[in-house]
C-alpha cells in the first residue's frame, strides 16, 4: 500500500522573523552606556559597542551578530568581535589583541576562536528550535562578551589612542599618525551627535 507523504510545515526560521527579533534584541542591549546600531532598514544584523570604540559610522570596533541567507541555510549565527577598516589604528589593535587577548578568547565558553582580517574573534551559535530560541542564545553570547571581553577591548583602544597621540605605533603600517588622530576626532565628534537610549 503506497504511503502518502506527510505535509511538511514551513520552517519558522525566516529572514523576517529574525529581523523582528533582532530589533527587540538591539533595544535590550542598549543600556548601561552601550550603543547598538543596525542597518537601515533594520534587519537581522547589529553592531554593539561602547562610545570609546569608534563605531559611530559602523566602521570601528564592535561586537557583531547577524542572520542572513547563508546563516539560515547553515543554521548557525555568528557572534564576533570586529575591527573594521575605518579604525585608524586597526593593525595595532589587532596585534595587541592577539598578544593580550588570545588566552582570554581560549577561556570563553562555546568554542570561540581568533579570527583573521576584520574578525578579531568569534563563534557560530547553533540555531535553536525556534527563531526566538536562537536570538535568545545570540543575546546570551553578546551579554557574555559585554562582560568578559569589553574591558580588554576598551583598554587596548586606549593604548592605541595614546600611541597615536604620542606619534607611536598606533597607526601600524596602514595609516599615518595624523590620519589616525583625525579619525579619532571625527569619531568623538560623531559620538556627541548620537541620540542616547531612553531609560
Amino acid at each position: 500500500m503506497p504511503t502518502t507523504p506527510m505535509p511538511t510545515s514551513p520552517s519558522p526560521h525566516t529572514q523576517s522573523a529574525y529581523a523582528s527579533l533582532f530589533r527587540s534584541l538591539a533595544f535590550s542591549l542598549s543600556f548601561g552606556g552601550w550603543e547598538v546600531r543596525q542597518e537601515s532598514p533594520p534587519g537581522a544584523y547589529l553592531h554593539l559597542s561602547l562610545p570609546s570604540w569608534g563605531d559611530a559610522g559602523m566602521d570601528g570596533v564592535h561586537l557583531e551578530a547577524y542572520v542572513s541567507g547563508a546563516q539560515l541555510a547553515a543554521r548557525s549565527a555568528p557572534v564576533m568581535l570586529h575591527c573594521e577598516g575605518g579604525c585608524g589604528f586597526r593593525g595595532r589593535f589587532l596585534e595587541l589583541f592577539r598578544e593580550r587577548g588570545a588566552a582570554l578568547v581560549g577561556e570563553l565558553p562555546g568554542g570561540y576562536e581568533l579570527g583573521e582580517g576584520s574578525s578579531v574573534c568569534g563563534v557560530g551559535v547553533p540555531f535553536g528550535d525556534t527563531p526566538e530560541a536562537t536570538v535568545g542564545r545570540v543575546g546570551e553570547e553578546l551579554r557574555m562578551l559585554q562582560e568578559r571581553l569589553a574591558p580588554l577591548v576598551s583598554e587596548l583602544i586606549a593604548v592605541c589612542e595614546k600611541e597615536v597621540r604620542q606619534g607611536g605605533e598606533g597607526g601600524g603600517e596602514e595609516e599615518e599618525s595624523d590620519d589616525d588622530l583625525e579619525w579619532m576626532m571625527k569619531q568623538r565628534e560623531a559620538r556627541g551627535k548620537l541620540p542616547q537610549p531612553k531609560r
